[in-house]
C-alpha cells in the first residue's frame, strides 16, 4: 500500500471506532499512519480494505496491526489463488473450522462464534506457557474436549 492509501484505512478504522478513538490527537493519528504504514507496505488495499471490513462485521473492538496481519496474509493467498485459476483447497482458518464441525459453506457468512473461537485460540497459542494454565483455569470452557485441535 502507499502511504495514502494507508492513512484511509487508518481513517477508516477510527470512523469506524469512534467511540473507542475519540480522544485521540492529529500526532498520535500521524504516528499510527506511520507505524501501519511499516506493517502493511507489503500488501495491496483491497487485500487491507477487505480485511478491516470482515473485522468491522465481526468485531465490537478496534484492531491492532497484530490482529489484521494474519488475516492479510490469508486474503493475499486467496486472491492469489484465484488470480492464478488454482482451485487448491486455500482457506482461511475460521471456514476450516466451520467445515469441520458443520460441513462444506455454501455461500453463507460465518458466525460470529466461529470467528470469536478462532480469535481465542490464537490468542491462546500465542500466550506465555504459565500464563496459560491460569488463563485456562479461569476459562474451562474455552478448552473444552470438543474443540478441535490445531497444530502449529
Amino acid at each position: 500500500m502507499t502511504r495514502e492509501e494507508t492513512s484511509t484505512i487508518v481513517k477508516k478504522i477510527h470512523d469506524l471506532y469512534i467511540h473507542q478513538d475519540k480522544y485521540i490527537t492529529s500526532a498520535s493519528i500521524s504516528a499510527r499512519v506511520n507505524y501501519w504504514d511499516i506493517y502493511f507496505k507489503d500488501f495491496s488495499f483491497a487485500v487491507v480494505n477487505k480485511v478491516v471490513d470482515l473485522w468491522a462485521k465481526s468485531h465490537r473492538d478496534m484492531p491492532t496491526p497484530s490482529d489484521l496481519l494474519p488475516l492479510c496474509k490469508d486474503e493475499r493467498q486467496l486472491e492469489w489463488a484465484r488470480a492464478q485459476n488454482i482451485n487448491a483447497d486455500v482457506k482461511a482458518t475460521h471456514v476450516l473450522i466451520w467445515e469441520a464441525r458443520n460441513g462444506p459453506l455454501e455461500n453463507a457468512e460465518i458466525p460470529k462464534e466461529v470467528r470469536a473461537m478462532t480469535d481465542r485460540v490464537v490468542d491462546s497459542l500465542r500466550r506465555d506457557p504459565k500464563i496459560r494454565a491460569e488463563y485456562e483455569a479461569i476459562h474451562p470452557e474455552q478448552f473444552a474436549d470438543d474443540a478441535l485441535p490445531y497444530e502449529i
